[in-house]
């Protein structure tokens, strides 16, 4: 009987722990995101590199993500392989793809970012995409890109499918409540 109440504790200290951790993994994500929002690119990415001990792609990418705004490309490019490297495709692949595309452009590039960019359109397209992944389609096709205007479109795009995804998964309600895109892993939130 004393070995089943000792299990019984260790088992739900290890829980306590693992929601805990995830807790504190979420509160980083939303606050990073918020800053990343609102211009704060050095906090935000501190936020997201320490939610990265998750191994998690979405940290990841959203550290890519503030470190591009920040101009600092090397780590936008590592965050982004770290990002790669995790098993499966999160809802924030669309990023990941998409940043790629823009760090090798910015990065002169242009063969690297143009084949980086087609995969971000081939992956976006089927996702009930905005139809400003046109006006991306045909800077791609065209091999002419407006830095400026390719970032402007991609923050709106994979902003928009990532709340999309996001309502989905906290509320059970959106576009993306019965609709999983081929291939992406999508979290289920855990009980706080």
């Amino acid at each position: 009987m004393k070995m089943i109440l000792v299990a019984g504790i260790v088992v739900a200290m290890g829980l306590a722990a693992c929601t805990t951790t995830y807790t504190i993994y979420r509160s980083d994500i939303s606050e990073g995101k918020n800053l990343l929002k609102q211009g704060e690119y050095a906090r935000a990415r501190a936020l997201f590199v320490k939610a990265s001990e998750q191994k998690r792609a979405a940290p990841f990418a959203y550290a890519a993500t503030a470190s591009y705004k920040m101009n600092d490309l090397p780590a936008a490019e590592g965050y982004l392989k770290e990002a790669e490297k995790m098993e499966g495709r999160s809802y924030t692949y669309p990023r990941v793809a998409g940043y790629k595309a823009l760090v090798f452009l910015k990065e002169g590039k242009q063969a690297e970012g143009l084949k980086a960019l087609k995969t971000y359109i081939d992956y976006y397209k089927h996702l009930y995409p905005l139809t400003t992944i046109e006006e991306v389609e045909a800077m791609q096709k065209e091999g002419k890109v407006n830095q400026g205007l390719l970032e402007s479109l991609i923050d709106e795009q994979v902003d928009t499918y990532e709340s999309d995804v996001e309502q989905a998964i906290t509320t059970g309600t959106g576009f993306y409540s019965t609709r999983v895109p081929p291939g992406v892993l999508i979290p289920r939130p855990m009980s706080d």
